[in-house]
């Protein structure tokens, strides 16, 4: 029962995970639609990357604010520059940006950390079904010493 339940969490999990991707993906084809080819991966990839690796610990939005403040200033700054050397200065939207591949980070990084859960879990349920294994064998051969046993008796 309780590796059922632990089961249903992490389907649970992986469902919210995947919601929230799917909310995140359609902003972000946007996103790069609009810069094109001036898309800054680099800075981008930097933000989602150390994003991802705070939010894989555990870290909450917080936290992993916090712990991107450069990244995020970095990915900011660089398209505040594009849009001055538009000569538009909000044509390309850094806050839109910076929030999306938070998002994205914090999607990844739960992710890693919902797989950890996973793998974790596959091997206490492994152990779990074995051990029960065990116990069914050992249970069986009481069971056959006890009839045999019976059988000796009522032979007597």
């Amino acid at each position: 029962m309780q590796l059922a339940a632990a089961e249903r969490q992490l389907d649970a999990a992986q469902s919210q995970l995947d919601a929230a991707r799917a909310q995140l993906e359609p902003g972000i084809a946007q996103l790069r639609s609009a810069f094109g080819d001036a898309w800054p991966a680099n800075e981008w990839n930097a933000l989602v990357n150390a994003s991802a690796a705070l939010a894989a610990t555990g870290a909450d939005d917080t936290a992993v604010a916090a712990g991107t403040a450069s990244e995020s200033s970095i990915l900011a700054a660089v398209i505040e520059q594009m849009n001055a050397q538009a000569g538009q200065p909000d044509a390309l939207p850094k806050d839109a940006a910076v929030q999306a591949a938070l998002g994205m980070g914090k999607a990844i990084g739960g992710q890693q950390a919902l797989d950890a859960q996973k793998s974790s879990f596959a091997q206490q349920k492994s152990a779990a079904l074995q051990k029960l294994s065990e116990t069914q064998a050992e249970l069986d051969a009481g069971e056959k010493q006890i009839e045999e046993s019976r059988n000796i008796i009522k032979s007597k």
